[in-house]
């Protein structure tokens, strides 16, 4: 516990030390980190959220990378947006790597996965692809783009994935969902190559996982991670998962930043170790959940995380909601990150309310216009839109997690 410690104190004072976001936090929380004994005070350090990310991530990059930005050492990707805000995360390849090394380790020991083995993931459009590629295939790896996921691309994709021999897979539980129905519905079978199967990006209850279990008859593992700070724990369970103490600080605060007894409910605060370019101190990341510890190991449990619910038509045909993040995506390319938060809605077949909070750099019509335009689906051809503007969509606690999709069908 010492050494766990002591690299989380090492993290904090390099934050402080060399981001001017965090140099910002301690100037209005009047804090100074040289000033106290971090083992013993460590809940005076300033609690940091992603609304605060949102508005001052210009300030977030450790100076000193900054040139090397747009370069092959920086790795940039982008947050999924279920808080409905998506933050664009910098990595230093060198520190990605070291990041997921543990999970690495964990795929070879337990489950005989190798980096050469052929992998199936899905990936969200560049934000400036009007039409990109529905899939790319390399020797080590097939991925699919999410936006357009209709039955007819479904079966296109078991047929892709069962010519690639695909032997693993890293996948949400609503694209697994959709994988699933499609071959319930068409008798398909379990291709004899797959060995393996990891979940991530969503809360995972347990009737879904035994429910995929009995269906692919592989072992599946439940991977709680974020692109800020990469994996932050893992198990063949939806109870308590190991904590990977090597990446990642993990504690449940009150909403003053307290930390709270293991057993208690609380929010889900992490500090990445590996994230040098741009590290996350106390970072809430949107979920709750508890903590305890079970032989000697730091264990967590989440009971309120992210959770996908699909776009439903009449005739009963399921559309997955990421070609409203990617709509969004090309807004923000085109009218300079206009669109701050959002949230869809489905009110009935072919109503969807749409709440909107922009930068007002543009005439909300003109951003509404955008957004409609950029929804590349047939099936959605008749769905109409109703937009609503609003000066804060979250309402006052700022930490509290709403989906960016909600449907009340």
């Amino acid at each position: 516990m010492g050494n766990y410690n002591a690299k989380r104190n090492e993290m904090a004072k390099y934050a402080y030390r060399e981001i001017c976001l965090y140099q910002k936090l301690a100037e209005i929380n009047k804090f100074d980190i040289n000033a106290i004994c971090l083992d013993d005070e460590w809940e005076e350090v300033p609690l940091c959220s992603k609304q605060k990310l949102h508005m001052n991530l210009a300030n977030m990059l450790n100076p000193r990378y900054i040139l090397l930005e747009n370069s092959l050492q920086m790795q940039h990707v982008f947050t999924s947006g279920t808080s409905g805000q998506c933050l664009e995360v910098c990595w230093l390849l060198e520190d990605t790597k070291k990041s997921l090394l543990p999970l690495w380790l964990k795929r070879m020991k337990q489950y005989g996965i190798v980096p050469q083995d052929c992998l199936c993931t899905f990936f969200s459009a560049k934000r400036y692809d009007k039409e990109p590629n529905w899939y790319i295939q390399t020797n080590r790896e097939i991925s699919f783009a999410k936006e357009d996921l209709y039955e007819k691309r479904m079966l296109e994709i078991y047929n892709k994935i069962v010519e690639a021999n695909v032997k693993w897979m890293i996948v949400q539980p609503c694209l697994l969902e959709l994988l699933y129905q499609v071959m319930k519905k068409y008798e398909l079978p379990v291709w004899n190559s797959l060995a393996y199967i990891e979940l991530t990006g969503e809360f995972l209850t347990n009737s879904f996982y035994k429910r995929m279990k009995k269906w692919f008859g592989v072992p599946i593992a439940n991977q709680y991670g974020t692109h800020e700070v990469n994996t932050i724990a893992y198990g063949e369970t939806t109870d308590y998962l190991d904590v990977v103490e090597s990446n990642v600080y993990v504690e449940i605060v009150d909403t003053n930043g307290r930390v709270l007894q293991d057993g208690s409910e609380g929010e889900v605060c992490v500090t990445c170790f590996t994230n040098k370019a741009m590290p996350f101190v106390r970072y809430l990341v949107g979920d709750k959940g508890v903590m305890r510890t079970q032989d000697g190991k730091r264990q967590l449990r989440l009971t309120k995380a992210r959770c996908m619910d699909f776009i439903y038509l009449e005739d009963g045909t399921m559309i997955n909601p990421y070609i409203f993040q990617k709509a969004i995506e090309i807004t923000n390319y085109y009218m300079d990150d206009e669109v701050c938060q959002f949230q869809f809605i489905q009110k009935g077949y072919n109503v969807m309310h749409v709440i909107l909070v922009t930068e007002g750099g543009y005439e909300f019509g003109q951003v509404c216009r955008c957004i409609t335009e950029h929804i590349y689906q047939k099936e959605m051809q008749d769905m109409h839109f109703e937009f609503e503007k609003r000066e804060f969509l979250f309402g006052n606690d700022e930490k509290e997690k709403w989906g960016w999709f909600l449907s009340e069908i």
